[in-house]
C-alpha cells in the first residue's frame, strides 16, 4: 500500500495549499530567476515541495541535498565543484539544500562565495525550519520565503479531495480532528487521514487513542486540582494516563495558553464540546492570569522528558504559588 503522503504531494503550484502568495511570486519570476533564495517555515508545509516543483517548472536539473547527513565543508566542497560546471542539457541547475540549519559554518563559508559571485546556471534555494541559524551573510545575499502554517479549513479541503480520489469517506468530525492536531502541516494531515480510514475511525475517542492524544478532560481535572490545591483528583489523572508524559506536559500549555486567549477575549477554546468549553471557562474566572503565567512557569523548566511524570507529581502537589 503506497503512502498517501508520497502519492497527493503536489506536482504542480496548483495543488499546494495555503502558500499561494509565494507560488505566485515564484511563477512570476520564471523568465527571471533569483539566484539566492531562503524558504523558512514550519516542517511539513510544503518548503521542499514548492523548491522541487519550482526547479521543474524551470525544466532545470534539480540537485537535491539533505543537511542533516551532509553539512560538513567536504559535502559542500563536492556541491560547489558540481555546480561550476554548466548543466549539459538544462538552462539551469537548482540546488535545493534541505535542513540548511544544519549546515556547519565551514559549509556555509565555502558556500559564500558561489553564492557572491553567482553563475547564470546556478539557482540555490535553502530550506529550513531555523531561519535564526541561517548566517547573516547568505541572508543578506538572498532573497527569503516565508512559509505559515496552513490553515485548518484549507486543510479540510485538501482532505476532501484526496477522500474523493480514493473513493473513501470520513465524517466532518474526523476531518476536523484531522486538521486540528497536524499543526498546519499538510503533509501530517494527509498520513493521518491514512491512518484514519484504514482504522475506520468515526469518533474523537476513537480518533484520540489511535494516535495516543490525552483526554481533554483529564487536562482539566488536572489544573482544576493544581489551581485549588487540591491534588487528590490531579495524582489520579497523572496514575491513570498511559502516554509519553513530557508529550502531555507540552499539551497542558497549550490548554493553559488557550485558556488565556479565552479569558481575555481573543478567541474561544478550541473545544467541541460545549459543557468542556464551559467547565474550563469555569476554572479561569476563577483565578487571576498572574496564577496561570506561574502555571505556565512551572511547565516551562519540565524540559527533561526523563523525569516530566515526576515533576508533574510535584507540581500537582505543591500547587503553583
Amino acid at each position: 500500500m503506497e503512502k498517501w503522503e508520497n502519492v497527493y504531494r503536489p506536482r504542480t503550484f496548483d495543488e499546494v495549499v495555503g502558500q499561494k502568495v509565494n507560488t505566485r511570486i515564484l511563477e512570476s519570476t520564471l523568465d527571471d530567476p533569483y539566484h539566492t533564495m531562503i524558504f523558512q517555515g514550519t516542517s511539513g508545509c510544503g518548503k521542499t515541495t514548492v523548491a522541487r516543483i519550482y526547479g521543474n517548472m524551470l525544466d532545470a536539473n534539480i540537485l537535491e541535498v539533505d543537511a542533516a547527513s551532509n553539512n560538513g565543508v567536504d559535502n559542500m566542497r563536492e556541491i560547489l565543484d558540481l555546480v561550476r560546471l554548466q548543466p549539459l542539457v538544462n538552462k539551469y541547475r537548482v540546488v535545493i539544500i534541505d535542513e540548511a540549519h544544519m549546515l556547519s559554518n565551514g559549509a556555509w563559508n565555502s558556500a559564500l562565495k558561489a553564492i557572491e559571485e553567482p553563475n547564470d546556471s546556478t539557482i540555490w534555494i535553502f530550506c529550513t525550519t531555523e531561519f535564526n541559524k541561517v548566517p547573516n551573510t547568505i541572508r543578506g545575499r538572498s532573497v527569503t520565503f516565508k512559509y505559515y502554517p496552513v490553515k485548518e479549513d484549507v486543510i479540510i479541503g485538501r482532505l476532501k479531495t484526496i477522500l474523493e480520489a480514493e473513493g473513501k469517506e470520513l465524517n466532518d468530525e474526523v476531518l476536523r480532528l484531522i486538521a486540528g492536531n497536524c499543526n498546519g502541516q499538510v503533509r501530517d494531515a494527509v498520513k493521518n487521514l491514512q491512518q484514519c480510514v484504514y482504522s475506520e475511525v468515526e469518533t474523537e475517542e476513537q480518533f484520540n487513542k489511535l494516535f495516543g492524544i490525552p483526554d481533554t478532560a483529564g487536562m482539566r481535572a488536572f489544573i482544576k486540582s493544581t489551581l485549588d490545591k487540591q491534588p487528590k483528583n490531579g495524582l489520579k489523572v497523572i496514575k491513570q494516563l498511559d502516554v509519553d508524559f513530557f508529550d502531555w506536559k507540552c499539551r497542558l500549555e497549550g490548554v493553559l495558553l488557550d485558556m488565556m486567549m479565552a479569558h481575555f477575549n481573543i478567541q474561544p477554546m478550541k473545544l467541541r464540546d460545549a459543557k468542556q468549553a464551559a467547565a474550563f471557562a469555569e476554572i479561569y474566572e476563577e483565578h487571576s492570569p498572574r496564577v496561570f503565567g506561574l502555571f505556565l512557569d512551572k511547565l516551562a523548566r519540565i524540559t527533561d522528558a526523563r523525569d516530566a511524570k515526576t515533576r508533574l507529581i510535584t507540581l500537582c502537589l505543591t500547587g503553583v504559588d
